[in-house]
């Protein structure tokens, strides 16, 4: 089964028929441990789930977010583990199957969060003059790494990423020692991001 998702909502398609669950501006979207369907949208974070028909409809978890935290647009979802992480540029939503277990205020200044190593998620920042973060053991860590605007992150060599900002690339380590090297020159770059992505 595949699953895309537009402003419309998710579709699945089982390789003969495409299905339409709604959800208005679904931005992002993952499959957890039990193979259910995660969503994060513009106004929304939530899951599928079938009905007493086995039909799909979407179940909205903003209702356990209290009052006094906005639910920004979701950019990002990721399942690691029993976890799933509804990202915005201002919290992360940590849900544990139907149930929202933890709120994360980010820095200010935050962007798109990407996962990275294992249970480790990045969180770019929109100010080059700061640092970027990373969330890892329950717990916001700062880096070393100041880039402005990161719009992609993918596995590189040696245990580094390779960061755009949509429009240059870097290569990145986590470790909080090595320096972010400026690869724009580098046609290899270029050449493995075209082919992997």
């Amino acid at each position: 089964i595949m699953y895309f998702a537009n402003d419309d909502g998710v579709f699945e398609y089982d390789g003969i028929n495409m299905t339409l669950t709604p959800v208005l501006y679904t931005l992002s979207l993952a499959v957890d441990n039990n193979n259910v369907v995660r969503v994060g949208s513009s106004e929304s974070f939530g899951y599928l789930y079938p009905n007493e028909n086995g039909v799909l409809e979407y179940v909205s978890m903003t209702s356990q977010v209290p009052d006094s935290v906005p639910v920004d647009p979701i950019y990002k979802t990721y399942c690691i583990g029993n976890y799933t992480y509804y990202c915005s540029q201002y919290n992360i939503f940590i849900a544990e199957q139907d149930s929202l277990v933890k709120i994360v205020d980010l820095p200010k200044n935050c962007f798109w969060t990407y996962r990275a190593n294992g249970d480790t998620l990045f969180i770019g920042n929109t100010d080059k003059e700061e640092e970027a973060f990373l969330y890892y053991d329950d717990q916001i860590h700062y880096t070393n790494i100041s880039i402005q605007g990161v719009y992609g992150l993918i596995p590189w060599k040696n245990g580094n990423y390779l960061a755009s900002t949509g429009n240059k690339l870097f290569e990145i380590s986590l470790d909080g020692k090595t320096p972010v090297k400026d690869i724009n020159k580098t046609n290899k770059a270029v050449d493995y991001l075209y082919k992997k992505h």
